[in-house]
């Protein structure tokens, strides 16, 4: 429409730019003899002109055609009743069964839907890291538990088999854990509610961070932050275990006698 507007005003300029008042029959000879001597722009102008209608055209189908499917999806999704028309598996006396799929190939022929149970694994059980031939591996929380297989170990001797962190007499509270490269690791941590010398602290007050890194031997950084808005005295304690167990080839493990000094 915006089209045919435009050649209805321009129409007149065009054949008639003095505005002269011409009669109808001069301006069409007027505008044949224009076509006659220009053809190749006349044409360019009207294959344009056909291409932008026909583009406009398909333009205004296509997005009429989404608008209606859009809208008739919508309908279909809330105004049929559920399980009219989606295939639902119902079983005989009408009545939907709670936490089983609405589909009908995961129904069994005896009409008892089971759900399906998949397991998910959060993230690895232990961490490690090691350093040529020294390997540190640990739980997500950093402790070390001796009669499991973790610990350092420098070639066949665990040097190192227990370690525990303790804040007031009590295990601190884990946020995160992994690995920062192949040789260091850090654990995030916080605290549960505890009290100490001026009375209760509240739980997440206190920010704590556990740097390790393998390098000759193990070494590590104990970071506190106090988020809270008085002083706190804290009792940190630290218990490790040396067992000098070398590992073999079956799951048992072996300890190894210390020597005499």
């Amino acid at each position: 429409m915006a089209t045919w507007l435009i050649a209805w005003i321009g129409w007149p300029l065009l054949v008639d730019p003095d505005r002269t008042g011409r009669p109808l029959s001069d301006r069409l000879q007027i505008a044949v003899l224009l076509i006659l001597a220009h053809p190749l722009r006349i044409g360019v102008f009207g294959a344009v002109l056909a291409a932008f209608l026909a583009v406009s055209t398909v333009a205004i189908v296509a997005l009429v055609t989404i608008s209606v499917s859009f809208a008739a999806l919508v309908a279909s999704e809330f105004a049929l009743p559920r399980g009219s028309a989606r295939g639902a598996a119902r079983p005989a006396d009408g009545r939907a069964r709670r936490g089983c799929r609405r589909t009908v190939a995961r129904v069994p022929a005896g009409g008892v839907c089971r759900p399906l149970t998949l397991p998910i694994q959060v993230g690895p059980s232990t961490v490690t890291i090691n350093r040529d031939d020294r390997v540190l591996v640990c739980q997500p929380d950093g402790r070390l538990d001796p009669s499991a297989e973790q610990g350092f170990f420098t070639r066949d001797t665990r040097f190192v088999s227990g370690w525990e962190l303790l804040v007031n007499g009590r295990p601190p509270l884990l946020l995160n854990s992994s690995s920062v490269q192949f040789y260091s690791s850090r654990f995030e941590f916080t605290n549960e509610p505890l009290i100490d010398d001026s009375g209760p602290l509240l739980g997440h007050t206190l920010g704590i961070r556990l740097d390790r890194t393998v390098s000759g031997g193990v070494h590590e950084d104990l970071d506190i932050d106090n988020f809270g808005r008085r002083t706190v005295r804290l009792t940190i304690e630290l218990a490790i275990a040396s067992d000098f167990c070398r590992p073999v080839r079956r799951p048992e493990w072996q300890a190894r006698p210390t020597p005499a000094a």
